[in-house]
Order: structure tokens, then sequence, then C-alpha cells
């Protein structure tokens, strides 16, 4: 069992438009600390390990929301919208009028990276080191 605690995440939204169709790619960048470690995993283990468990754990999380705001709901509250509508407002011209449609299909593929850090505090016996 290990305790992390976040140090930033940052969200960068890319989209682009091929086919006549937007996509997007939604990359998340995190940072954590391990603050209370309770297993005897070497550091550079813990770090990994606990890298890899959040990067799938996040994954997940943002690829379930997605899906929910494109299928479920039908409505683009993550306003990606906006972002495509900056980069191409010539294309968005087109699509305006029929985007919850568009964006129902639209293509979007999710990335996260984070890096775990040490800043272990082992519980002992004898109390908190």
């Amino acid at each position: 069992m290990i305790t992390l605690e976040f140090n930033s995440a940052k969200l960068k939204v890319t989209p682009s438009y091929a086919q006549g169709r937007p996509k997007f790619k939604v990359r998340m960048t995190t940072s954590a600390d391990i603050v209370e470690n309770g297993c005897s995993l070497s550091a550079e283990q813990l770090r990994k390990d606990a890298g890899e468990g959040l990067d799938q754990e996040l994954t997940e999380i943002l690829k379930g929301v997605i899906d929910k705001a494109q299928h479920k709901y039908h409505s683009d509250f993550l306003k990606l919208g906006d972002v495509f509508r900056n980069k191409y407002p010539a294309e968005w011209k087109k699509i305006d009028g029929s985007w919850d449609d568009v964006f129902a299909e639209a293509e979007i593929t999710v990335e996260v990276q984070t890096t775990v850090k040490s800043g272990v505090v082992k519980a002992t016996r004898e109390g908190i080191k």
C-alpha cells in the first residue's frame, strides 16, 4: 500500500482534421510524489509500478468521461469544439450546425504520462521516519 500526492497535472488537446472528420489527441502529463510507503519494493520499482498504475487508471477515467460525452449525453461539455474551431475556423463553419453529431463520431485518442518521484515516508514500529 502506498500513498501518492499529485503535484501537477496538465492537459493538452490537439485537434486535427482529415477526410472531413475532426480528430483529437488528449495528452495528460502528471507528476506525483510517494508520501507513504507500506511495501518492501525498491524505490525504483515502486516509482515504475506506481507510474504505470496511474497511467492506466487516469487513461481509463479520461476515456470514460469522453465516451459518456460522445455516446451517452451527446454533448460536448468538454468544449473540444472550441479547440477545434480555434484551429480550423473554415472547417468549423461547415460542421457548426451539426457539431453534436460530428462530435459523437470524432476519433479521440488519450495519452497519459505520469512521473512519480520519491518523497517516501516509511512507517516503522518506532513511528514515522
